[in-house]
Parts: structure tokens; sequence; C-alpha cells
């Protein structure tokens, strides 16, 4: 009987872990994101979503709280999320997401860091390093996306 115990606790434990993963971004919860987007091949047919085509994906623009709302409906369907933040403290987004950073770049005015943060599932390879989060900033501008940043900087 304790080891059917002892088995249950395991198995429950090893269960909250596979839920964790898709538990919501620390930055539904961050301080300063003045927007989100979320990309997908679905136009979003509400008020509360300025929806702009771009080729064969939506950019569908929101506010936070609106994002937070909207999430469970929608995130079937999301091939990315960016947060557009008031912000250019990169660290703390970084901490906020346990993230690993992987690398930087500069690609003209813009300071770009690549990292992976087992918050988000998806993931891209970029020079065979696994990459889920993009970073762009940019003056006193964060943009961060998952697993890329789809909607330019």
């Amino acid at each position: 009987m304790k080891k059917l115990f002892v088995f249950a606790i395991i198995g429950l434990c090893l269960l909250s872990t596979l839920f964790f993963n898709s538990t919501v971004l620390p930055l539904f919860n961050f301080d300063g994101v003045e927007k989100v987007c979320f990309v997908s091949a679905n136009q979003y047919e509400s008020s509360d979503f300025d929806s702009v085509p771009c080729g064969d994906k939506f950019f569908n623009y929101c506010s936070l709280e609106t994002a937070k709302k909207s999430l469970e409906d929608v995130k079937e369907n999301i091939d990315g999320i960016q947060f557009y933040l008031n912000s250019e403290d990169v660290d703390s987004v970084l901490n906020a997401l346990k993230a690993t950073f992987i690398y930087s770049e500069t690609v003209g005015d813009v300071l770009v860091y690549y990292a992976y943060t087992t918050f988000y599932d998806d993931c891209v390879f970029v020079n065979g390093r696994k990459i889920n989060v993009q970073i762009a900033t940019y003056q006193d501008k964060l943009i961060v996306g998952f697993p890329m940043i789809l909607t330019g900087f």
C-alpha cells in the first residue's frame, strides 16, 4: 500500500511538471507592457483586437488585459506572441522568464538578444542552438517575441 501511495505522489508530481510549461508566461504579469500581439493564421473578429493582415498571417494586437482574458480561447491557434514593453531592462525580462541567454547581435540601431526559457514550449534552431525568446531593444522600448519576433522591429 505504501508503494502505491508513493507511486501516486510521484505520478502527481510528474504530471504537475508537464503542466508547468503550459502555465502563463510571466510577461502576462509584467509591469510596463504596452500591448500584446498574437500572430496567427486567424483574424480575431473582436473589437478588442486590431488585426493586421500580413501574408498568410494576422497580427492581432490588443491590450495586456484583453490578452490575459483571451489566452485560453486563442492559444491553440497561436504561431507566436509579441509583448511590447515600455522598458529597456532586458535583464529583468530574462530573469522573469528564467531564460538562458544564448547570444546577442546588433541589427542597425537595434540590439537583439536570443534566449531559451522553459515557459514556452515551441522553439526554433538558430546557429544550431535552441531559441524560443527573442528580445529587441531600441531606445527605451523592448519587443519580446516567442519563439521569435514575427512582427518585425
